[in-house]
This record gives structure tokens, sequence and C-alpha cells, in this order.
């Protein structure tokens, strides 16, 4: 123990105050020869402070000085090759994120397009089974009206009322020309509607596996991100050593 660690060691800071003389006297009892952490040469020591400062003798306090590390060539080299390895790794993570970046800017241009489209698909879905439903409602009423005259009819064959019945006949046949025209039509409106469905069910699969891979690639660009600061932390360290 040096004059110096024993002076900080009592909190000496310029004046000889209570605290200091309370911290010598513990001081001199650790280390007092009989103590078994003791040291004659210490405790020695310890006594020439204690009288410097009873008699008023101010010790010259030397500032610590934080001497700074020298490098010699082989290790600016080390250094300055770490560097340059990081570097490079680094600029190869860039260029990596921004192909990725590209790709995901791309992806997403694409996804607003494909969901446009399937708005599209599933807007006509809906006018299709609107309209298959307005034409099965309207077949409703041409049966119920077809059953009527159907009815009427033979009421007027069993009452021998002949005359009407040739006006019913002819509705009769309209009716079942207006049934097989309809049915025709919802058949079509049917077909229609099924490539709407399949057109629905195909965009959605595009834009499932679109969202999909646009996930991943915010996670890798993510990783990435991550990677690249790792880098620039290094970099920044190793630059701090040689300067």
């Amino acid at each position: 123990m040096n004059e110096r660690e024993i002076l900080d060691a009592i909190g000496y800071n310029g004046e000889y105050n209570k605290e200091v003389k309370k911290n010598l006297k513990g001081l001199l009892k650790k280390y007092h020869p009989d103590h078994y952490k003791g040291s004659d040469d210490t405790f020695k020591l310890i006594n020439k402070v204690k009288r410097e400062l009873e008699a008023g003798k101010k010790p010259t306090i030397k500032p610590k000085v934080n001497k700074k590390k020298t490098y010699n060539n082989d290790d600016y080299l080390w250094y300055a090759n770490q560097i340059d390895e990081l570097t490079k790794k680094r600029n190869e993570l860039l260029e990596k994120k921004e192909k990725k970046q590209k790709r995901l800017f791309s992806l997403q241009d694409e996804y607003k397009d494909i969901y446009d489209i399937d708005i599209n698909n599933r807007n006509d879905e809906n006018d299709n089974a609107n309209s298959i439903l307005v034409l099965q409602e309207n077949r409703q009423v041409i049966y119920t009206l077809l059953y009527l005259l159907i009815v009427i009819s033979l009421i007027f064959v069993f009452t021998k009322i002949y005359y009407p019945i040739i006006i019913l006949v002819i509705l009769i046949i309209i009716m079942i020309i207006k049934l097989v025209s309809l049915h025709k039509e919802i058949k079509s409106s049917i077909k229609v509607n099924e490539k709407a469905i399949n057109k629905s069910k195909k965009s959605f699969e595009k834009i499932s596996n679109i969202n999909e891979e646009i996930n991943d690639l915010y996670h890798e660009i993510w990783e990435l991100d991550c990677e690249i600061g790792r880098l620039n932390t290094k970099i920044n360290l190793y630059y701090n050593h040689i300067k």
C-alpha cells in the first residue's frame, strides 16, 4: 500500500477533519502488526502520513493518470482488417436488405391489385346470387299461376263449359314457355356465379400466399436490421480502439 492509496482510503481531499482522523484510526488498527491482516511496513507508512497531517503538512496528491493504451503496428493492422471484414459483411447485408425491400414493395403493389380484383369478383358473385334469387321467385310465381290455371281448366272440363278452356290452354302454354325460359336463365346464372366463386377462391388463395410472404419478408428484414446494428457496434468499437 503506498501513500496515494492511504490518502484515498482515508478520504483525504486536502482537509484533515474528523472523518479523516476516524478513517486513519481504523486503518492503523487494520494494519497493526499484531492484527492478522497487519503489515509492519504499511503500518509505519500510515503513521508517517498521520504525523505529516497532524503537523499541518499537506501531502502532495498526484492525480491519477489514465494511461492511454498504445498499440503497435500489428494491433492497428488487426483492427483495420477486422473493420474491413465487418464493413464488407455489413455492405453485403445492406444489399440483401435492399433486395428484400424491393421484393416487399412489389408484393405490396401486387397484393393491392389482387385485392381490388377480389372485391370486384365478390361483388359480381353477390349480384349474380341476388339475380338468381329473383328468377327463382318469379319461377315460383309462375308455378303457382300454372297450377291455378290447370285447376280452373279441369273445373270447366267437368262442368262441360268448353269455350274458356281454349283461353286457359293458351295461357298454360305461355306459362310453360316462360318456365322453360326462366329455367334456362337460372341455369346460366348459376354457371356464371360458379365462375365468380372460383375466381374469388383463386384470388383469396393468392392474397393469402402473398400476405404470408410479406410477413416473412418483414421478419427477415428485421433480422437483417438487427445483424447490421450489431456489426455497426463492432465497427465503431474497433474504430475507437485505433483512434
